[in-house]
């Protein structure tokens, strides 16, 4: 795959990153090795399965929430380093706020064919007078609303720039924010029998096994109440470590 100022870039929007497809596994493993033993577990209650299945849950969804802020993380600081190659650096507090009323203003022309010969005719002005704020945030505005032709035109004249705007375009259409298949890479689906239970409660679910009567989580050996809760943690603990090692 591409790397873009340290962010993978895969080769089409189909394509998973390595971090993605990271988060994808770790629930596939879950599906696959952990949750149908404890289905078939025939010894274990309704309440039994619940509590066994939160301690396997808990940490994929804790990997995947992991995985997902790296992802943010390194996306935002390669959208950073690209920023800073095509429009330097903002100096100071003036700096920020001219910058952000510069966004301000360009983000007030119409997202129209006039609009995008305002914004041409903005960039102009804006160049001349060495106005770096406003021609970061009518580029910026330009990119956002897909102006091909501006974006074009605005290479042609600035070729120096051509290799950074070009790799901050590639960046912005592999926004894992905005992308299809992030979204359901890093949208987790619980499986039903703790379906809806926030990850708070999961815990507490888990935390919970020491004081539950045997009865409530064995069919057949209430006697092995203790059992559950020392499985529980095992697997927890497994999954847990596993989570963090990918």
């Amino acid at each position: 795959m591409t790397v873009i100022a340290g962010f993978e870039i895969p080769p089409d929007l189909n394509t998973p990153t390595g971090l993605q497809a990271q988060a994808a596994e770790l629930q596939r493993s879950f599906e696959r090795d952990a949750l149908p033993p404890i289905r078939a577990d025939h010894t274990l209650s309704a309440e039994g399965k619940k509590i066994m299945i939160a301690a396997a849950f808990i940490p994929v969804l804790e990997g995947v929430a992991d995985l997902q802020d790296r992802e943010r993380r390194e996306y935002d600081r390669a959208i950073a380093r690209t920023e800073q190659k095509l429009f330097g650096d903002v100096q100071g507090d003036a700096g920020v706020v001219g910058t952000r009323d510069a966004f301000d203003r360009a983000e007030q022309i119409p997202n129209t064919a006039d609009g995008e010969r305002e914004a041409s005719q903005l960039l102009a002005r804006a160049t001349k007078t060495n106005d770096d704020g406003l021609v970061r945030a009518v580029i910026v505005t330009a990119i956002t609303r897909g102006w091909s032709r501006f974006i074009e035109k605005f290479m042609q004249s600035n070729t120096g720039l051509r290799g950074a705007l070009e790799d901050y375009l590639e960046l912005r259409r592999f926004n894992p924010d905005n992308t299809q298949l992030s979204y359901y890479t890093y949208k987790v689906t619980a499986p039903s029998e703790i379906a809806g239970i926030p990850l708070a409660r999961l815990r507490e679910i888990v935390a919970e096994g020491p004081t539950r009567n045997p009865s409530d989580v064995y069919t057949n050996a209430p006697s092995r109440g203790p059992v559950i809760t020392d499985a529980a943690r095992r697997e927890y603990a497994r999954m847990e470590q596993a989570a963090r090692l990918r």
